[in-house]
């Protein structure tokens, strides 16, 4: 597969741009979903805002793992993730490989390809940026210990830590 960007590439399918999958008899596959169509390559104007959903099929129930080969020509301070929205977690795809075991069938609404995680949005706890004005908050690593005051005794109706990474660590309602 090929995720390549040019300005003047649209959403959809352009000439002599993306190519087409003409492989729907292999056993495992993954694949870029354009109007509902398999494709290989895929060429798209970047923003960093976009989302490019993938497809994966299989036979039989399968594994995978989804790893950036070569990166050519673009902002290497850029981030790539994939984002399972079946779990809502980010996975750094330049920091490693992304494994999953798929069940039989189709599948292409659970996987896209982002450049911002859900930690990218600068929001913490629902408040956007004065997290720290309203909650004390404070680390112990030698007893691994995370210590959050609400000293203004907020409303919460759930709280979710990620780590650096984007990834879920604990939720509570």
């Amino acid at each position: 597969m090929v995720l390549a960007f040019e300005p003047t590439a649209t959403d959809n399918v352009d000439f002599a741009m993306d190519a087409k999958s003409f492989n729907d008899d292999l056993e495992q596959e993954i694949f870029f979903d354009i109007n509902d169509l398999s494709y290989i390559i895929d060429v798209v104007a970047f923003d960093e805002n976009k989302k490019i959903p993938l497809g994966l099929r299989n036979t039989i129930e399968a594994n995978y793992s989804i790893a950036i080969d070569e990166i050519r020509n673009f902002d290497s301070s850029q981030s790539i993730f994939i984002h399972d929205k079946e779990t809502d977690k980010y996975h750094d795809l330049k920091e490693a490989a992304f494994d999953v075991k798929m069940p039989a069938g189709t599948n292409v609404t659970r996987f896209e390809i982002t450049f911002k995680s859900v930690n990218d949005n600068q929001t913490s706890l629902g408040v956007a940026n004065n997290t720290s004005e309203i909650f004390s908050i404070s680390q112990n690593n030698k007893v691994q210990n995370l210590n959050i005051g609400n000293p203004k005794i907020v409303a919460l109706k759930k709280i979710r830590i990620f780590d650096v990474s984007g990834k879920l660590i604990k939720k509570k309602k």
